[in-house]
């Protein structure tokens, strides 16, 4: 089973974003400190903390893969149920379209395979999608393993309460793209802004030698460019955290 609240890099993503997260950490490192030894050695907590921050980027591209996913999933689940299968049944056919629509490595079909080995020692779909839900905490999930399990116990149409679940699911996808072609505008220029400070450092660097000299290696300018760069990566955060989209 996938634990979405956890992502475990392999040994080549491991490398190739420790020298991404170490390497730009150096780079940003010298235009405040402009100091080999203390960057070098500074630049090994960089690639830690790049390493914990685009681990949560990837958990969170990975529920949302789930949830685009799902929403296919579901119009085959309701294709089954709508040509007399049962719901054991339609989760069945629907890992087997599943295999036609997504190669074996897609997490949905990863998902389905292991509901119809779980049917099969006689586990319900209700708790196999109530645990899908608590395991992804992907929002639409466990709301629709919540409609489920109701529709089953009082009989309810199984039918119609798919076909709203995946056009409730369409419509929020629908939206976020939306929003992320709004916002892409927005994105350019918060990366623009981001990168003006260290532009305008490396600027007097090449162009005014000396200028930042009274900043570099004493106590004072240390302390000086130690807050400009925790201003900096603060400012940095918030805006990630301003362009984060949530439907």
């Amino acid at each position: 089973m996938i634990d979405y609240n956890q992502y475990i890099y392999t040994k080549e993503e491991l490398v190739r974003y420790s020298l991404c997260g170490g390497g730009v950490g150096f780079a940003l490192l010298m235009l405040f400190y402009n100091n080999v030894l203390l960057c070098g050695i500074l630049s090994v907590p960089a690639a830690l903390f790049f390493l914990g921050y685009y681990r949560r980027i990837l958990l969170e591209r990975r529920r949302w893969q789930l949830t685009v996913q799902f929403k296919d999933a579901m119009e085959s689940l309701v294709s089954a149920l709508s040509a007399g299968y049962s719901l054991e049944n339609s989760v069945r056919e629907t890992a087997e379209d599943l295999k036609l629509m997504y190669s074996p490595e897609d997490i949905i079909r990863k998902e389905f395979d292991h509901m119809r080995r779980r049917i099969e020692l006689k586990i319900t779909v209700e708790e196999l999608m109530k645990e899908l839900g608590l395991r992804s905490g992907v929002e639409d999930i466990m709301m629709f393993s919540e409609i489920l399990g109701t529709a089953r116990r009082t009989g309810g149409n199984l039918v119609r309460i798919m076909r709203q679940t995946t056009s409730n699911i369409a419509g929020k996808i629908e939206m976020r793209r939306e929003i992320e072609t709004l916002v892409a505008g927005k994105k350019m220029e918060a990366v623009c802004m981001t990168a003006v400070p260290l532009l305008m450092i490396l600027y007097l660097r090449i162009f005014s030698p000396g200028f930042l000299d009274p900043l570099y290696n004493n106590l004072m300018g240390g302390m000086v460019m130690t807050g400009a760069l925790v201003v900096y990566g603060a400012a940095f955060l918030w805006g990630q955290k301003i362009m984060r989209i949530e439907v």
